[in-house]
């Protein structure tokens, strides 16, 4: 239980200072993290031979962001980039899940991986600078992103029960399974995937674009590509889940752009997941 409250309290700290930029939550959440993963570590969750990894990563992402631009950089981002798949997709064998909660009916576990791609993910884009940016609109950003909400279940709904993958029924999950779940997937699936596939590639992408594209057309593309890989990484779940979850990230690639905000694109992601959990049921 005390593994529980410290991954995902410092995880939520840690979010809310790079958002707010509020250094106290900042270096209490980060710290609470690294504690986290020394016990991580200590109950066998992490191999100590991956120590020289984590440490080769951390400086490469504290290089990344103080590197002039140049090509020495792009190879850097790119191997930071393989890095991060890999971690998320869990395919470094010194990773192990550790016990966190054991109720009656479920024993949770915690993959270490989450905070070790916590610490290292949001700061890529959310620090020094704000999560706000200038140079988009953000004229009523909480209306917007339930705007962006409703149209996206409005498309994906409909979709996901026409092609049987999903069928109404209010969940009937144990109260602990609900709030553990919910909690986890805001903090390390939905605050992970838009640092990544929002704040990380549709921006590069976005970049990319505007050197040969006008300004709309590039920012139109980046959010589809980037919705495209977002996709292409549920390809565990089938092809139906690709296309719902490409559909989807181009409504929270739309929030992330028209507010200007990550965190708004976190939230429409959650508010997404949890209708997903607590209304319909897996065909």
């Amino acid at each position: 239980m005390l593994l529980a409250f410290l991954v995902f309290g410092g995880g939520l700290a840690y979010w809310r200072g790079l958002v707010a930029n509020q250094r106290a939550a900042l270096i209490t959440g980060g710290a609470v993290l690294v504690i986290s993963l020394g016990i991580m570590l200590s109950d066998g969750g992490i191999d100590p031979r991956a120590l020289p990894f984590l440490a080769f990563t951390a400086l490469l992402a504290f290089t990344l962001k103080r590197a002039p631009p140049g090509g020495c950089l792009y190879i850097g981002w790119a191997v930071f980039i393989a890095v991060v798949l890999a971690l998320g997709f869990r395919v470094i064998p010194c990773f192990e899940p550790v016990e966190t909660v054991q109720t009656a009916e479920h024993l949770y576990r915690f993959p270490p991986e989450k905070g070790v791609l916590m610490l290292l993910v949001p700061p890529m884009i959310l620090v020094p600078w704000s999560s706000q940016k200038a140079d988009r609109p953000s004229a009523r950003p909480w209306l917007m992103s339930l705007f962006i909400l409703a149209g996206i279940l409005a498309a994906v709904v409909p979709l996901a029960l026409i092609t049987g993958f999903v069928r109404p029924g209010l969940t009937t999950l144990s109260m602990p399974y609900l709030v553990y779940w919910l909690i986890y997937n805001l903090i390390y699936t939905c605050v992970l995937e838009e640092s990544f596939f929002r704040g990380i590639l549709q921006n590069a992408l976005i970049r990319g674009f505007n050197r040969t594209l006008a300004p709309a057309t590039a920012r139109a593309a980046g959010i589809a590509v980037a919705a495209v890989f977002f996709g292409l990484a549920h390809f565990g779940g089938g092809t139906t889940y690709v296309a719902l979850a490409t559909l989807a990230g181009v409504g929270y690639g739309l929030a992330y752009e028209l507010t200007g905000r990550l965190h708004h694109a976190v939230l429409v992601h959650f508010g997404v997941n949890a209708m997903y959990l607590l209304v319909f049921s897996w065909a």
